[in-house]
């Protein structure tokens, strides 16, 4: 297969570029892995070359829009794209669900932050979507004053979101280090008050 043979090239200019992963590849077949800092595109192919290192190949939604333009969609497929109806919300969790039902392995890769703007909040789908598929949540993280990318903590979704997105918080406040740390988004869900 195509993404095979790239895979050597990609490990290779990730190295010479100083990078290295961190962390244990959990033990399971199916996890939503929160990706966070998000602040650069670049953040994108630093993973891909994570998944690389790994030899997992991870996926990630998208629109379905994009998905009709042909050499975009092929390409964003290629690359592990899903497409998704992003009617509602809540379509896009069951959606997501019913992916991991029909999937015997599956790592979906999800950058909470959801833009690479600076916001004061976090989206919570990701949350949500690993605890309607019944899968953890790996917290994975993008350390480019180290050049480092790897695995954290996982989290088994408790149904408490503020309990857990405390331990989250805890993690990620020291964990990582965004291409452009000045756009990192603060570590809360948009009801939160965290002070």
């Amino acid at each position: 297969m195509l993404i095979n043979l790239i895979r050597l090239p990609i490990l290779a200019i990730w190295r010479l570029m100083g990078w290295r992963a961190a962390g244990e590849l959990p033990p399971y077949d199916k996890f939503v892995m929160a990706a966070a800092p998000h602040t650069s595109n670049w953040d994108y192919i630093v993973m891909l070359a994570l998944a690389a290192h790994y030899k997992r190949r991870p996926k990630t939604i998208a629109k379905d829009k994009l998905f009709n333009w042909l050499i975009i969609g092929r390409f964003i497929r290629w690359f592990g794209g899903i497409p998704v109806a992003r009617t509602h919300s809540e379509n896009i969790v069951d959606q997501v669900k019913k992916l991991f039902d029909e999937a015997d392995k599956l790592i979906l890769v999800l950058a909470p932050e959801g833009t690479r703007k600076k916001m004061d909040h976090w989206r919570s789908g990701f949350y949500y979507m690993a605890e309607a598929a019944n899968v953890p949540i790996v917290l994975g993280y993008l350390d480019y004053k180290n050049k480092q990318a790897g695995f954290g903590k996982v989290l088994h979704p408790s149904g408490d979101i503020h309990a857990d997105m405390a331990i989250i918080r805890e993690f990620y406040n020291t964990h990582g280090y965004g291409k452009y740390p000045q756009n990192a988004s603060d570590i809360r869900l948009k009801d939160e008050d965290v002070s």
